[in-house]
Formats: structure tokens, C-alpha cells, sequence
């Protein structure tokens, strides 16, 4: 996937990356992203818009946390999303945010 376009604001107080991913808006809200998931299966939730765009993934049940089999619409596992996200949180993490005009 090719993200382009990104830029960061803030909405009703939560920070937010909008970008273009292969061509499409995609809104990733800081207080949206599962980061067990994002840190433990590297998956970005991309919105419920992205539920029939992209292939759904499957995580095996996993006895150790207890998570059952389950199946995952709008996520992506794809490195140059996951890379931005995880660039888009650490500064929200660290303050370090620079929220742009639209």
C-alpha cells in the first residue's frame, strides 16, 4: 500500500492522522488504534469504509491471553500503514504532534 498526504490534527481533543492510502482518505484516530494488536499482530484498524476494500485477516486463538479464533474486517498488516501509525503515536506519545492545516 502507498500512504501519501499525511497530516495531523486534532478533533474534539483527540489527535488524528488523515492520509491517502492506494488513493483513498483514511482517518486514523489516536484513541481508535488497538495498540495490543498494533504491538502485538502489527494491525491498523483503517475504519469500517475500508471493511470490503481490504482482505480480511485471521488471528489463531491464542491460549496464553485467552483470545479466541477471530476474524478482522478493515485492518491491515501492511508495512508502510503500520510504519505511519506507529510515527503518527509515538508523537503523540512523546508531545511532539505537529498538527497541520487541512
Amino acid at each position: 500500500m502507498k500512504v501519501t498526504g499525511i497530516k495531523y490534527a486534532v478533533n474534539d481533543g483527540y489527535p488524528e492522522m488523515r492520509c491517502s492510502i492506494d488513493g483513498r482518505s483514511a482517518l486514523i484516530s489516536s484513541d481508535q488504534v488497538k495498540r495490543s494488536l498494533l504491538d502485538d499482530e502489527n494491525l491498523v484498524f483503517l475504519g469500517p469504509e475500508w471493511e470490503s476494500a481490504v482482505k480480511p485477516v485471521s488471528l489463531p486463538a491464542d491460549a496464553a491471553t485467552g483470545r479466541n479464533a477471530m476474524t478482522l474486517r478493515g485492518y491491515t498488516r501492511d508495512d508502510a500503514v503500520v510504519s505511519a501509525v506507529r510515527d503518527f503515536l509515538k508523537a503523540v506519545d512523546t508531545g511532539t504532534l505537529e498538527v497541520m492545516a487541512a
